[in-house]
């Protein structure tokens, strides 16, 4: 760690900001957090170390933040979208999946049931898949 340290350079960028460098290309955008006129955190910080003591509070902030995020982009979605709409898929692991279009056959409570419109990888035309609504948009 006092290695990396020691290798770390801090470089102001025109237009402000910094970027940091931890050996040859390597480099690590730094922003800074801003409320109003105050600095709250600067991710020059977090890479020195100065939250050490609290950085694992501090990331499971964001997981609950990001969770809390993709509920609601997901209530909304549910909301909008009705059974017989096209939707496209667009936040999956199974990567083949991504822009994939299929018919929605039906609502279970945060997921959808979908049909494919055509073969996209082991799923055939006419395959249905059940799929959480965050996952989705409406084409």
């Amino acid at each position: 760690m006092i290695a990396k340290r020691q290798a770390l350079s801090a470089k102001r960028r025109r237009g402000g900001g910094f970027y940091l460098t931890f050996g040859p290309g390597v480099v690590y955008l730094s922003v800074t957090i801003q409320q109003g006129n105050n600095s709250m955190i600067d991710t020059v910080e977090i890479l020195r170390g100065d939250y050490d003591s609290v950085l694992d509070l501090i990331a499971t902030a964001c997981r609950q933040r990001r969770k809390l995020l993709q509920g609601a982009a997901a209530a909304m979605i549910m909301a909008a979208v009705k059974v017989g709409d096209t939707v496209r898929i667009t936040n999956i692991r199974l990567e083949y999946l991504i822009g994939a279009t299929a018919e929605v056959t039906r609502k279970r409570g945060t997921k959808l049931e979908i049909k494919f419109d055509k073969s996209c990888g082991r799923y055939q035309n006419g395959s249905t898949i059940i799929i959480p609504s965050s996952c989705v948009e409406i084409a």
